[in-house]
């Protein structure tokens, strides 16, 4: 699992990269059609899409990829049965459904509009599991290419489609956009299984098992949503819609830095749950997992703190909120390491410890986002979520009887970004600036990366 992991690991980095620059340029695409007002609107809707992603792929993939990296050592022909998650996908599109006056009455009045927004995005919930079920198969058999085509597959329908259609039907042309991403994307992926030729068997006791291991695990995707979502639904319902835009200018950007860990826990599951049905020690390489991470993560915060005015002012036009992007960038780093350890206790077959660990920091951030918004804002979002992050990974090492003291001595060579920045600030225009800190910034982080190469590694 060592080069071979890191491999498949960079591979899905470098598609959840992509993913994200096609996520930015959907919302720099839907700010360019829609005012700030129904920008905000968008963005405070968007924590629907984001259950809906971190329902498949953190429910869905994870449940789908475990059981198929069990059945492909000695019963092959019993991998449809994880299509039975499809039913767990149409109660989940149906509570989304009639829950949505729930959210926008939670909301303030400018946010009415939200209503529509939602039920389109629960109508996607479907095809998004059938997309997941598809990717956590491909997963189990060890086909990280095939992962790679399905979601990129998806990113290119949806922007294009977003970008067409918000300019015939509006607001709710932002989300139809993701409706139809998720189809089409959903179709190839199935189209894809289909070509394994696996002999289908469906067998009762094994849905049974199935769905006994991911009620759990759905139960604590709800947790790592509100862990990430919280903020802004709090901040829609006590500040104004062109707060929340802004907020949702800061937030995804500082998403950025968990892009490898959602990589490196894709393939974490099925290898750990894989180690344990054979009967081996899987410490070490859960270890190895969270050092890495934080090798990896580390400069892409302090790179996101650093530049934080001069990133926000480049992707949309305006530095405003990039105090909470500093803050979140950091809070990031440490969900990165909750995404691992996680995903570790799933593949030990322990959902019921990830689900406890997600609720708890869930309720923690409930709590400290109606403590600090009143008075903080923007800000006090950024650290309610940021402190929850801490304690979830504080409650993960606890749960997991484990502790790590990363390798991260050659971190000084990013600390003078700080000091080019203050020193420089935003420059003249969007692509001089961008030019100037690219330029920059970049040969910073390859030298960290050339000096901590020895201990970029998994171990078995």
């Amino acid at each position: 699992m060592v080069r071979h992991m890191i491999k498949k690991s960079l591979l899905l980095f470098s598609v959840n990269i992509s993913g994200r620059v096609f996520q930015y340029l959907y919302r720099v695409i839907m700010s360019y059609f829609l005012t700030l007002k129904e920008f905000g609107v968008l963005s405070a809707s968007l924590p629907y899409q984001s259950f809906v992603l971190l329902f498949t792929s953190m429910s869905i993939t994870p449940t789908a990829s475990k059981f198929t990296s069990q059945y492909k050592v000695r019963e092959e022909e019993k991998v449809f049965n994880i299509f039975f998650l499809l039913v767990l996908g149409g109660v989940m599109s149906v509570i989304l459904y009639f829950s949505t006056g729930l959210f926008s009455q939670f909301f303030g009045a400018e946010f009415a509009a939200s209503q529509s927004l939602l039920k389109i995005l629960s109508a996607a919930v479907p095809f998004a599991v059938l997309l997941c079920i598809c990717t956590g198969i491909f997963l189990g058999y060890d086909k990280a290419e095939l992962v790679a085509f399905s979601l990129i597959l998806y990113q290119c329908v949806m922007v294009f489609s977003s970008f067409v259609l918000v300019q015939y039907s509006g607001l709710n042309g932002a989300t139809q956009g993701i409706l139809f991403g998720y189809i089409i994307s959903g179709a190839g992926a199935f189209v894809l299984v289909l070509r394994f030729r696996s002999h289908i068997s469906i067998a009762a006791s094994e849905m049974a098992k199935i769905l006994r291991f991911s009620l759990p695990v759905l139960i604590g995707v709800v947790g790592l949503w509100g862990l990430l979502n919280v903020d802004i639904l709090v901040l829609a319902r006590v500040t104004t819609a062109e707060e929340v835009g802004l907020y949702g200018m800061a937030s995804p950007t500082a998403r950025l830095v968990f892009g490898f860990s959602v990589a490196l826990s894709a393939l974490l599951v099925p290898k750990v749950s894989e180690l344990k049905y054979r009967g081996a020690d899987t410490a070490a390489s859960i270890k190895s997992s969270f050092k890495v991470c934080t090798l990896v993560t580390l400069p892409i915060s302090i790179t996101l703190a650093a530049f934080s005015k001069e990133i926000l002012y480049v992707l949309f036009g305006t530095p405003q909120g990039y105090l909470s992007l500093q803050i979140l960038s950091f809070g990031m780093l440490f969900y990165s390491l909750v995404f691992i350890g996680y995903s570790s206790l799933q593949g030990l077959g322990q959902p019921e410890r990830s689900m406890g660990i997600a609720i708890t920091a869930a309720v923690l951030n409930i709590f400290l986002c109606f403590l600090l918004i009143p008075y903080y804002r923007l800000g006090g979002a950024a650290l309610a979520t940021s402190l929850s992050c801490v304690a979830g990974f504080g409650f993960t090492l606890f749960f997991l009887r484990t502790w790590f003291i990363p390798k991260i001595y050659y971190i000084v060579v990013m600390l003078p970004l700080f000091l080019f920045e203050h020193c420089t600030g935003i420059l003249e225009s969007r692509f001089m600036t961008m030019a100037v800190y690219g330029a920059v910034g970049l040969p910073f982080i390859l030298v960290y990366f050339y000096l901590s190469r020895t201990f970029l590694h998994v171990k078995e």
